[in-house]
């Protein structure tokens, strides 16, 4: 036990993950949630074995480790939401945001041995960084956790000393690409639309314009204008939602949604 607490961060992740992930959350069996909490209690010899405890058709795994802790334990997962915790100016969520609660015997505080392991599963493309992050509330700040992740199964799994705790995948904040311009109109008999050249085609896209800052989305679905200084040709409607088609031009900024 010295030996593990002594241990780098980093090297306990590489020991835990062997022993812990393919111990817990491939073998013992999974209690399912069946609405936005998950309730269960976990006997003595259940944590002498480990136990899975799973949220949101599995989509957050929350694993009671073998031997973890000293007594019954009450589980509660909650599906949980961004108030008074906001995000730091350079991440995006990328999965739902959980809690999670051991709860012990009333007047017994509970004591661990080892670690938990949560795992999430993320809900954008692979290819970004991501961490699973817990709200500190002391900090009032998100805070990454050593964390992991599995590209095949899409899920991240992260480690914690916490018995209770906000969780969810972030992910770092792509730089918005924009330009500016002039739009006009024209008809196209798809609503919410428009042509341009800087975009990949089926990308949406926010418009605004940028005398009165009135925006909408449309989806980029041909190529033009061709006229010098025109940013995007938008659909009639589209361009409805932004000023007068009498105004027939409008200076816009244009940025990837």
């Amino acid at each position: 036990m010295c030996l593990l607490f002594c241990m780098s961060i980093k090297a306990k992740i590489y020991v835990l993950s062997a022993a812990l992930f393919l111990g817990v959350f491939l073998v013992y069996p999974v209690a399912t949630a069946t609405d936005n909490t998950t309730r269960l209690r976990i006997d003595s010899a259940t944590i002498e074995k480990g136990y899975t405890v799973a949220h949101n058709n599995d989509n957050f795994r929350f694993a009671v480790t073998p031997g973890q802790v000293d007594q019954e334990v009450n589980v509660v997962i909650k599906d949980q939401d961004l108030t008074r915790t906001p995000l730091p100016a350079n991440k995006q969520l990328a999965s739902p945001v959980y809690s999670f609660d051991m709860i012990g015997q009333e007047y017994n505080p509970i004591i661990t041995t080892r670690p938990s392991w949560v795992a999430i599963h993320f809900t954008t493309s692979t290819d970004t960084e991501k961490a699973i992050y817990n709200w500190d509330s002391n900090k009032r700040a998100w805070v990454e956790m050593p964390s992991r992740m599995d590209t095949n199964e899409y899920y991240i799994q992260g480690i914690t000393h916490l018995p209770f705790s906000k969780v969810a995948v972030l992910e770092k904040s792509q730089p918005k690409q924009g330009y500016t311009g002039i739009a006009s109109w024209y008809e196209t008999g798809a609503p919410m639309t428009a042509a341009m050249n800087h975009f990949e085609l089926g990308d949406m896209v926010k418009v605004t314009n940028t005398d009165n800052d009135q925006s909408c989305l449309v989806e980029i679905i041909d190529r033009g204008p061709t006229v010098p200084g025109r940013v995007i040709d938008l659909s009639d409607d589209a361009f409805e939602e932004l000023a007068p088609l009498s105004r027939g031009i409008i200076d816009v900024m244009v940025e990837r949604y």
